[in-house]
């Protein structure tokens, strides 16, 4: 019967829906028929006209078995889930996003390899928003109307209904919200079940059952009435596992001298699906960190922000030590104490490199080591904020008897978890057990793929920089006609042939060698002999097919360079400073004529500052000269020597026949520096040179940001070596036109000398040389030609290139060097991963930068002894201390936000107090401009111009208008007056707390900051602030394609201000621009919370319509208070999430919907900002972000924590 029943299907197994074509019946095939019928209850009247038409029993059978199995599928109707409403469209969009993965083969069944998994949207409250739920109604009324199962119309209508109860808004008063998306769902599922069951069980039609939901009945409304809003915690910074678009894949790193069964922490990551890599002598010797080649590699990994999270346990554990806290003695039993400071040294460093990357980690060592106290565990304890959590001992498989308990400085805070609760009684636990909780808190941090990972090929998967990504490097100190990044060549090869026979002269003489010799033990000796140097001439001008010039190689008096050859070679490669070397030979200009051609490489001046000084005759040299008279006769006679001056035998008046166009004598003055020795030093300012010369541009010297800007060289993984080369009395290369001699003229023990050379400190030195010293560097970017980075401060050159490369190219730089003629500094040379230069500590291996040790010590030293001064210090003093923080700040825009209290301090010197005779009170207001500043001293006063009146009797003054305030009387009166030119200061509260801050930040090593780039984020941010009276609101908004929207409004009080510590007035409206400012705070806030990468280093560009804001935010610094302190608070939270803002500015009209978020009182929330996507913070979320070292359990006391 099943077999007839099924007779009818078609060969693709579905029903023919056309009418089977009459069949004449038989007799006993009609009775039949008929029989079938009445079973079926037809009426006769029916049956009679089916068999007029000539229906047969397998056709009936036909139509009925359609009949029922439409009526199985109707009573088989169910809701589908919002997950499975995917057109095809939306289907293959999801193919194209989704990771390549390999399929690990030994867990999966043969269904999971023959099926593939069914499409699928991650429906979730915090990345979805009415667009999308709108979108999968659509998709879902859209399939039911082309199934034929209800009409378009009724179902639009359901979802119109649907969605304006979603989406209604609240005032923020009434504390409710609309359904969150996946109560929505839940809501959509019920709807829909109803419907269903009124069509299968009371036979409705569908239509009538969609209307009945929609129109009549309140069951939608009900399920999708308003909640109450629940109180949402601060931000937190917590890691996702769904990164930042565009953030590469990072690993797990342990570093250990622990046996190979004990590396249970890496095993546990790879179970629960991170990737890892172990460098342990127990693995292979040759993975020992203390092993230099090695180093440098780890330094690269590690550097690179491929390491998410490093583990470091320097000492090994012992399974047969004895369980005695209270010493480590048994912990350096088979090790040198030397090498185990060693190792301790070695991880923490690597520790802060990661760190300073955008990584975690932790370094593990008994609770009682000494090594805690050392200089680098201590470093490592506040850089990164750590957490100390003290661990219970762990008894490992390959022992029974537990470990020492360990003591974690991690500065990831959730492993605070592990801690035992009571440090009295820690009962053992298993190691693998520990690992595997270990792994489970960090395993947001690491990306599910579960692979033991190889130093190599890990170091091959580093993502290279871009031919085109920023940042790029603004000047290389060779003029606007020269780039610093010569990643791909920036002109044509002119010097293709010179650099082959140069290459292979240094090969032949294995000058690289000699090179890297000269990286361990400088010398005094240049590194090709004159020989050598000799025979390279010969290769010069034939290898590029030239003729070679006449007095080629001669070198004029008084200057060391070959000027005929190396104006030959600037022509051969079209330099466009054609008037540089006609100069040298014959003397260059200083300017005083106004007739120094320019170069056409140069930016012109700003225009002239300052006041023309007339050309003086200073008869007396500086103290400086004078106070060691034998130390400046030693110098000048070295001068001398050198031809660099010479003694005038004439009196001063031949000596005014001799050089008519001008006479002038500067002062003589030694300038000593700690740790370099004296330099003579001739002072034009004071004889008028300076202001008299004029120079016709203005050059830009290279930065740190412009190193940094330039690493790593682009389309390249390879590690970076730099060769640094220091150009001996660089200035005094230039000899000076013989007719403007006269211009540089001092004195000593009553005899007359002059310069014949430019002297370093005239306005016209630097502009000569920087002249040469530019040509000569653009020279050598075409002589290098291959990938490379090359720049020059005045006179210390500085070039990067892969480490295979740069011996032998260091070399082919020196050899050109010499064929020059360019006096080098040989002591200074250095050839190296880390180099310093220009008093930068550069490490290429790590891609790191850091003050030099002795700037580090001295800026400390000043820090100490201005914290000795009891907050009484001179006006020198708080000079010199501001040049040099504010220059050692250039890379941490933290601590510089720190410095606008020391300007305050500056611009408000102390008060000093002046008696007058009441009978001169009364005109006392003839010699005050509106500001209260003396324009003139009063008679017989001390009172100097440009004072400013404070106050009288101790009544204060803040207008003119005050003074009529003031009860004379025949007494004398005493006026309070700020004298800026006051040599004296006090020292503010807050400028005290930099202070101390700075001193913790020095007191250990030398700070790290990264030059790699950080990630650009890929997001829409804007924000906005309003205030009026005492309250105002903040709004914003980060938008990202891929991980959604993230919003905030928040409205703050006077006195919630107040409470939080923050000097903001009565009237917030005057304090609009700091109000911006944390708005662009809740920017980080809002991106941290949308894509917590762990740490990883992001630039957030966002926009902002407050010109003031956006300026103090893009510095980082403001002497305007309270906007200072703002910046100040707003850098330690972009610090704490490695977030930088990269603000511009948008006109306030086209800032419409940040705007509405921050006048929640006048505008609705616009309508794609849902409630689940808004985050809420106070106030401490933006003003106290930073968290202190802290211990885990707090019962816990450790006594060299300091």
């Amino acid at each position: 019967m099943a077999d007839e029943l099924f007779d009818a299907k078609s060969a693709d197994g579905s029903f023919n829906l056309v009418n089977p074509s009459p069949c004449p019946l038989k007799a006993e095939g009609a009775s039949s028929f008929n029989q079938l019928l009445q079973d079926h209850g037809i009426s006769q009247e029916l049956t009679d006209r089916l068999l007029a038409d000539g229906w047969d029993a397998k056709s009936f059978r036909h139509v009925v078995c359609q009949e029922s199995e439409l009526a199985g599928v109707k009573k088989n109707w169910s809701w589908i889930p919002w997950k499975s409403r995917m057109t095809q469209q939306m289907y293959e969009d999801s193919l194209m996003q989704k990771p390549a993965k390999r399929a690990r083969i030994e867990t999966l069944q043969l269904s999971d390899l023959l099926l593939d998994e069914p499409p699928q949207i991650d429906i979730n409250d915090s990345t979805m928003g009415i667009s999308m739920i709108r979108r999968l109604l659509e998709v879902h009324d859209n399939a039911l109307a082309l199934a034929g199962t209800a009409h378009l119309a009724r179902l639009k209508a359901y979802t119109s209904k649907f969605l304006s109860l979603v989406s209604q808004k609240f005032p923020p008063e009434t504390n409710l919200r609309p359904p969150s998306v996946l109560e929505a769902q839940q809501a959509d599922k019920h709807l829909w079940s109803c419907i269903f069951q009124l069509v299968i069980e009371k036979e409705w039609q569908v239509n009538d059952a969609i209307y009945e939901f929609t129109e009549i009945r309140g069951d939608m409304s009900s399920w999708l009435q308003p909640r109450a809003s629940a109180d949402v915690p601060p931000a937190q910074h917590l890691p996702s596992a769904q990164p930042m678009p565009g953030v590469p894949a990072r690993l797990f790193l342990e570093i250990t001298w622990n046996n190979h069964s004990r590396h249970q922490l890496s095993m546990a990551v790879r179970a629960s699906g991170g990737n890892s890599l172990t460098l342990s002598p127990s693995l292979d010797p040759t993975l020992d960190v203390l092993c230099p080649d090695l180093l440098e590699q780890v330094l690269f990994l590690c550097g690179s922000g491929a390491v998410a999270y490093l583990a470091a346990s320097p000492l090994a554990e012992s399974a047969d030590s004895p369980d005695d806290v209270g010493s480590s003695s048994w912990l350096l039993s088979a090790m040198h104490e030397q090498t185990a400071a060693a190792k301790v040294s070695r991880c923490t460093w690597l520790l802060s490199i990661v760190h300073t990357a955008g990584g975690q980690g932790h370094l593990e060592l008994p609770p009682t080591s000494s090594y805690w106290s050392s200089e680098r565990p201590q470093a490592w304890l506040h850089q990164g904020n750590c957490a100390l959590i003290l661990i219970p001992p762990l008894l490992y498989s390959d022992s029974a008897i537990p470990c020492q308990p360990q003591l974690l400085a991690a500065s990831y805070r959730p492993l605070s978890a592990l801690a035992v609760s009571s440090p009295a009684f820690a009962p053992p636990q298993c190691a693998s057990a520990f690992a595997s909780s270990f792994a489970t808190i960090a395993a947001p941090l690491l990306p599910a793929e579960g692979r033991e990972l190889s130093l190599q090929s890990v170091i091959k998967s580093i993502p290279r920089k871009g031919l085109f990504a920023g940042p790029h490097a603004l000047h290389d100190g060779a003029g606007k006609r020269s780039i610093a990044d010569w990643s791909s060549p920036a002109s044509h090869d002119a010097f293709r042939g010179l650099r082959k026979a140069l290459l292979q002269f240094c090969i032949s003489a294995r000058a690289d060698k000699r090179l890297l010799a000269r990286g361990s033990c400088p010398s005094n000796e240049p590194l090709f002999s004159s020989s050598e140097v000799s025979a390279a001439r010969d290769l010069v001008f034939p290898s590029l097919g030239m003729q070679t010039p006449d007095n080629a190689w001669y070198v004029h008096p008084y200057q060391p360079m070959c000027l005929h050859a190396f104006e030959a070679l600037a022509q051969h490669c079209g330099d466009q400073d054609i008037h540089l070397f006609p100069h040298l030979r014959m003397g260059v200009p200083t300017g005083y004529l106004n007739d120094i051609p320019p170069s056409n490489c140069f930016w012109p001046p700003k225009g002239q500052s300052g006041e023309l000084i007339p050309l003086a005759l200073n008869l007396e040299n500086w103290k400086s000269a004078d106070v060691a008279p034998e130390v400046t006769s030693r110098l000048l006679q070295e001068e001398l020597d050198a031809g660099y001056c010479f003694k005038f035998e004439g009196t001063l008046e031949e000596a005014k026949s001799r050089w008519p166009v001008g006479l002038a004598l500067g002062k003589l003055g030694v300038v000593r520096a700690p740790g370099r020795a004296e330099r003579l030093v001739l002072d034009n300012s004071v004889a008028g040179t300076n202001s008299q010369c004029t120079v016709p541009e203005r050059q830009c010297f290279p930065s740190i940001h412009d190193v940094s800007h330039s690493f790593p060289i682009r389309e390249t993984s390879d590690r970076q070596m730099a060769i640094c080369i220091d150009v001996k009395q660089a200035h005094k290369r230039c000899r000076i036109r013989d007719s403007e001699q006269g211009l540089l003229g001092f004195t000593w023990h009553n005899a007359l000398y002059f310069f014949r050379c430019c002297p370093f400190g005239a306005v016209f030195s630097q502009h000569w040389w920087g002249r040469v010293g530019g040509c000569t560097l653009r020279l050598l970017h075409t002589l290098l030609f291959l990938a490379h980075v090359g720049l020059l401060f005045v006179d210390d050159f500085i070039f990067s290139q892969a480490a295979s490369l740069m011996p032998l190219s260091g070399a082919v730089i020196c050899l050109f060097l010499q064929i020059l003629g360019v006096p080098v500094s040989w002591k200074k040379l250095q050839i190296s991963c880390r180099v310093d230069w220009i008093g930068w500590r550069l490490c290429f291996s790590s891609g790191t930068v850091s003050l030099r040790e002795e700037k580090r010590l001295r800026l400390l030293e000043q820090v100490r002894s201005l914290l000795r001064g009891g907050g009484r210090i001179s006006t020198k003093e708080l000079e010199s201390f501001l040049g040099l923080a504010m220059w050692a700040c250039a890379l941490f825009p933290t601590m510089r936000a720190m410095m606008h209290p020391f300007y305050k301090d500056l611009w408000s010197p102390a008060a000093t107090n002046f008696s007058i005779a009441p009978e001169s009170w009364h005109s006392i207001c003839n010699f005050l401009d509106s500001s209260l500043r003396f324009k003139a001293s009063p008679p017989h006063t001390a009172i100097p111009a440009g004072a400013k009146l404070l106050s009288a009797r101790h009544v204060p003054f803040t207008t003119l208008a005050d003074l009529s305030k003031v009860a004379v009387t025949h007494k004398r009166l005493w006026l309070r007056v700020e004298c800026l030119s006051s040599s004296r200061r006090k020292l503010s509260c807050a400028s005290i707390r930099s202070l101390q801050a700075f001193e913790r930040w020095l007191q250990h090593v030398a700070p790290l900051a990264s030059m790699r780039p950080s990630q650009v984020a890929d997001v829409e941010a804007f924000a906005d602030a309003s205030a009026s009276g005492p309250s105002c609101s903040l709004g914003g908004f980060v938008s990202c394609p891929v991980l959604g929207q993230v919003w905030f409004t928040e409205t703050f009080s006077v006195q919630e201000f107040e409470a939080a510590g923050i000097p903001f007035g009565n009237d917030l409206a005057k304090e609009i621009a700091s109000c911006e400012a944390l708005a662009q705070a809740g920017l980080i806030l809002a991106l941290s919370r949308l894509a917590p990468c762990s740490r990883v280093p992001l630039r957030l560009p966002s926009l902002c319509d407050n010109s003031g804001a956006e300026a103090g935010l893009n510095k980082m610094f403001s002497t305007k208070f309270p906007l200072g302190l703002v910046l100040e608070h707003i850098a330690l939270l972009a610090a704490m999430h490695r977030i930088s803002i990269d603000v511009s500015h948008v006109p306030g009209a086209k800032n419409c919907k940040a705007d509405a978020l921050s006048r929640p009182a006048e505008y609705p929330t616009p309508p794609d900002c849902l409630p689940c996507q808004r985050i809420r913070f106070g106030l401490s979320a933006l003003w106290e972000p930073c968290p202190e070292v802290q211990i885990f359990p707090s019962s816990f006391t450790l006594p060299w924590l300091r």
